[in-house]
């Protein structure tokens, strides 16, 4: 018998257009949202200079809470200003604002309610592992071992994944993995250290698992062998 449960995703509703109905599944029992730098990235990014780094966590239990953890320009709730490292509930209709109100995000059930806990898009073969890539969790499945990605690991993993064994160019990484920095020239801005550093991570959360090759002036490759 396939396993079903409830998902609900945190929606970006206001704020940044080119940001305008991203969304995150709350499958973590923990999201951390904030502003994206080098050194840390949150599981929900906001490109908005009023954002804080680790702005606020939305936790999922028996209950859905949301926390602000200090941030300087503030989260609120229903136009409630929160106390920081409060946890408030909240609920479906709940309208969350951050920097007074400059961003709103939302906390809605999936459309269809229910999603199949096995739906996954893309499966591989590594040397004797097997991996799957899970589009809904936005996880990646290595033989039993199961890896919670943040949006921009999974989407670069997804890339590499798409394309094993051969190398992808670094501009199509970026384009793929940051198109919400995409300007009128289509130009994107990602340095060198930003992009090192998701490759870094990436290669950490795996645990050696997938071999992520970096050949200078080519750019990134999945290998095939491990």
């Amino acid at each position: 018998m396939k396993q079903y449960q409830t998902l609900y995703k945190l929606i970006l509703r206001h704020g940044d257009p080119s940001q305008s109905g991203a969304y995150i599944y709350l499958e973590k029992p923990q999201t951390i949202i904030g502003r994206a730098n080098p050194l840390f990235e949150p599981d929900f990014s906001i490109y908005n200079q009023f954002v804080s780094r680790q702005h606020c966590v939305i936790e999922v239990s028996d209950a859905i809470t949301i926390t602000d953890l200090g941030s300087k320009h503030g989260t609120e709730l229903n136009d409630q200003k929160l106390t920081p490292h409060q946890a408030y509930p909240i609920k479906e209709s709940d309208c969350i604002t951050l920097a007074n109100g400059l961003i709103e995000l939302k906390v809605e059930k999936d459309l269809e309610e229910t999603m199949e806990l096995s739906a996954v898009l893309l499966s591989y073969h590594l040397h004797k592992e097997r991996v799957q890539l899970d589009d809904i969790s936005q996880t990646i499945h290595i033989n039993d071992i199961r890896i919670i990605l943040s949006q921009k690991e999974y989407a670069c993993c997804k890339v590499l994944a798409e394309h094993l064994g051969e190398f992808v160019p670094k501009e199509h990484i970026i384009h793929t993995v940051w198109p919400e920095r995409k300007l009128f020239d289509s130009e994107v801005y990602v340095g060198t250290e930003e992009i090192n550093s998701l490759i870094y991570r990436l290669r950490a959360k795996t645990k050696g698992h997938l071999k992520i090759e970096s050949i200078l002036r080519k750019g990134f490759r999945m290998s095939r062998d491990i």
